[in-house]
């Protein structure tokens, strides 16, 4: 067989890509969701902080 005309065969397992998941199969619906709710009551209260560059001052 000429190596040009090889064919490779993958098999693709029956839990790639479930229901109920984003990025392909990567990232369960639930979490993405709980994460994103979570950032967006935490960013903005970390962003809100007055932090400055002093480590002491006198």
């Amino acid at each position: 067989m000429n190596e040009d005309n090889r064919i490779d065969i993958y098999t693709i397992p029956p839990n790639f890509a479930e229901e109920g998941t984003i990025l392909s199969g990567r990232v369960k619906t639930r979490n993405a969701f709980e994460t994103a709710l979570i950032l967006a009551v935490l960013v903005p209260i970390i962003m809100s902080l007055n932090v400055t560059g002093d480590v002491c001052s006198k």
